[in-house]
This record gives C-alpha cells, sequence and structure tokens, in this order.
C-alpha cells in the first residue's frame, strides 16, 4: 500500500470518529442538559461552543498547512480530539461542557481541514471525487453515532460511552501515521514528483500574504455558501430528534433512529457525489443537491405533526445537504491553487459561524413559536444557499482573475 494511501485511510477514520461525535450530540442534548443543569435551549451553547472553537482552529490551521504541510495539522487534532471527548464525557457543570465543546471544536475544525487538504492535494486530478469519499466516512460516522447512542442508552441508560467509542477511533489513528516511513510520508505529503500529488506547503505564504485572498469576491461568496450550509446541516442534525418528539409522539430513542437516517441519506448523498464527480459538472452537483435539500425542507415544513411525512422530508433533505459542503471544499481548492489550505481553512471558518448562529436561533425558535417555526428558518437559509451557489460558482470560473488577483 502507497503512502499517500494509508494516510487517506487514516483521514477516512478521523472523519468517521468525528461524524460519530457530531450525530450523537444531538440526541445527547437532553442527558447533557440533565447532567450539567442546563435548560434543553441552553445546551444548544454546546453547538455555539464547539463552532467557536472551530472557527479559531480553522483559521490558523489554514495558514499553518500552507507553510508546514496538512499532515501536522491532522496529528494535533486528532490528540486534542481524544482528549476533548472524555473530558466531554465527564462534564458534570455547565462551564465544564462549554469548555469541553470549545475544544472538542478546536480538534475538530484543525483535524478535519488537515485530512480535506491531504485528500484534495495528494489526489489533484480527482480532488472533488476524494473529498466527497473522506466526507463519506464523516457522514457514516454521523449515521452510527445515533444508532449508537440507542443502544447505549437502552443497555446502559446513557449514551455518554459513544463519547469514548469515538476518542478511541481517533486515537488510534496516531500510532498508524507514526509508525509510517517518514521519506513516504514526507513525499506523499508534499506532493513530490514520484507521489503523484500536489504541493501542500511547497511555497510558503506569510500571514499578510495568505490573508490577500480576502480581497476576492469569490472567496467571499464560497465563505457564505458554506455558512448557511452547515448552519442548515447543524441544525437539522443536533434539532431533529428534539423537533421529532416535540411535534409528533414517538419516543426519543426513535427520533434519534430517524437522525441516524438522516445521516445515512447524508452518506449516500456525498457517495453519489463522489462516483460522479470526475464525470459531472460541479455545478449540476450543487444545483441538484441543493433543489433536493430544498425539496426535503418543504415537506417537513408542510407536514409538521406527521411523523411518516416529517421523517420522509429528513431524510430526502439529507440526501441533498451531504454533498454540498465537501463539493464547495474542493471547489475552493482549486480556485485558491497553492494557498489553498489558507483559502480552505478561511472560508471554513466562516462556514462555521453558521454552527454557532443557527442551532442556537433554531432552538430559541423552537422553544417560543413552536417546532415548526425552526424548521421554517432551514427552509430560508436553503434558498439563500441557491442564490449564493449559483454566483459564487459564476465568479469563480475565471481561474486566471483569481491567479492574477493573488500575484499582486
Amino acid at each position: 500500500m502507497t503512502a499517500r494511501m494509508r494516510i487517506i485511510i487514516s483521514c477516512c477514520i478521523v472523519y468517521f470518529s468525528v461524524g460519530i461525535t457530531n450525530g450523537a450530540l444531538g440526541p445527547l442534548l437532553p442527558e447533557v442538559a440533565r447532567r450539567t443543569g442546563l435548560e434543553l435551549s441552553q445546551a444548544g451553547l454546546v453547538f455555539s461552543a464547539l463552532f467557536i472553537g472551530g472557527v479559531l482552529s480553522r483559521t490558523i490551521a489554514g495558514i499553518i498547512s500552507d507553510r508546514w504541510g496538512a499532515l501536522p495539522v491532522l496529528l494535533e487534532g486528532i490528540i486534542i480530539q481524544g482528549a476533548a471527548n472524555v473530558a466531554m464525557s465527564m462534564s458534570v457543570s455547565a462551564p465544564a461542557l462549554l469548555v469541553s465543546a470549545f475544544f472538542l471544536g478546536t480538534a475538530t475544525g484543525a483535524g478535519l481541514l488537515g485530512a480535506v487538504l491531504l485528500a484534495a492535494k495528494l489526489f489533484p486530478e480527482r480532488s472533488v471525487t476524494m473529498v466527497n469519499v473522506v466526507n463519506v466516512f464523516y457522514g457514516g460516522g454521523a449515521f452510527a453515532g445515533p444508532a449508537l447512542f440507542s443502544g447505549s442508552s437502552l443497555l446502559v441508560h446513557s449514551g455518554i460511552p459513544v463519547l469514548w467509542i469515538a476518542a478511541i477511533l481517533a486515537l488510534s489513528q496516531l500510532p498508524v501515521l507514526f509508525r509510517a516511513d517518514s521519506r513516504q510520508a514526507s513525499s506523499a505529503v508534499h506532493g513530490s514528483a514520484g507521489s503523484g500529488g500536489a504541493a501542500i506547503g511547497l511555497h510558503p505564504t506569510g500571514l499578510l500574504g495568505g490573508l490577500s485572498i480576502m480581497r476576492l469576491l469569490p472567496f467571499w461568496l464560497f465563505g457564505f455558501v458554506l455558512l448557511f450550509d452547515v448552519g442548515v446541516e447543524s441544525t437539522i442534525g443536533g434539532w431533529s430528534a428534539v423537533y421529532l418528539r416535540q411535534s409528533t409522539a414517538i419516543s426519543i430513542q426513535a427520533a434519534a433512529l430517524v437522525v441516524s437516517g438522516f445521516y445515512a441519506c447524508f452518506t449516500i448523498g456525498r457517495a453519489v457525489a463522489a462516483g460522479a464527480g470526475s464525470r459531472i459538472p460541479s455545478a449540476f452537483i450543487v444545483g441538484i443537491a441543493v433543489a433536493t435539500t430544498f425539496a426535503g425542507t418543504g415537506i417537513v415544513v408542510l407536514s409538521t405533526g406527521h411523523v411518516a411525512w416529517s421523517v420522509a422530508g429528513f431524510l430526502l433533505a439529507g440526501l441533498g445537504i451531504g454533498p454540498v459542503y465537501p463539493t464547495f471544499t474542493a471547489l475552493v481548492g482549486r480556485a485558491f491553487g497553492e494557498r489553498a489550505g489558507t483559502a480552505i481553512g478561511l472560508t471554513g471558518s466562516i462556514g462555521f459561524f453558521g454552527g454557532v448562529a443557527f442551532p442556537w436561533l433554531a432552538g430559541v425558535l423552537m422553544a417560543r413559536s413552536g417546532p415548526a417555526a425552526s424548521m421554517r428558518l432551514v427552509l430560508a437559509v436553503v434558498l439563500i444557499i441557491s442564490v449564493l451557489a449559483y454566483l459564487s460558482i459564476t465568479a469563480s470560473r475565471s481561474g486566471r482573475v483569481t491567479r492574477e488577483a493573488l500575484r499582486k
């Protein structure tokens, strides 16, 4: 097995472990609220702390990866992720919980950035496909997380062990990466002529040089697409179990399985995009994905209180929203070339603000105006994504303009 394939496999396992944690957090919210004395709507601050940590780490990690490579960023993320998962599982007060969530966010922000950069740069000729492949494993973990929560809550009357499982999976990749032959790993990570990959960190840039991309219109359009996309993903994934529990008569265990179904369809969508990425234009993939998400969310809004239709809507929305983030991440990497790490880090940081704001806002709307209000918010956000996606792809099609602007 080649060095770059070993690294990609580890990236997939790390993504899977992060997916387990994020997928289980929504069903875990009621238990977390009881353990820490928080109101259920206040427990949504866990998502805000998670994404604030991600914003900070992702911005810094992107610049670091352009200078020293993505692999160190990935290793750092793995170590902090394992520690933060264990700390969150042991938290019995609100401050301890939020601090743990913040550090988990810093870990996932750095680790996921390192993994996706490796996928894009080690396979530049198939970047959309490979980034979607790695993200398929996130979806698989997000599917497994709620299912593991249901099994754990039935067996030991607690969903907390799911966090331990995710930590073990992430930390298990450390010896794999450290045992890799250093010369082979360096060749793969930095994209020497024999590795078949593109350079990561081959053209170092200073902080101010890297941040110069922020003056470009495509940068901001990409960033806001990711902001609203992450808002939709995290709101549906985080609140759909509570939404179903409040609007229908199903149990929290059954609602958690619906979240698993959402992430299963989420994963299928990414797998389809991975298979189609080298044959179908990215703009077409994005258009179909956004239209499917809008249809699914619309069904949820129109069928509040009806179990079967609500479940069908969530599943369809998962199928659509899954490919949007990895496809746009690959497009960012293509557009910004040698500064892909900085660009992906910064646009991803903008995206993380969606995870800070929208789950909190949805929780407030759910508490004050009922569950249907939170899903109407999601539907409106999907409409905004469709407009921004069109504008961002159109603005970035002239790669020559972007490259000339970066050299100024």
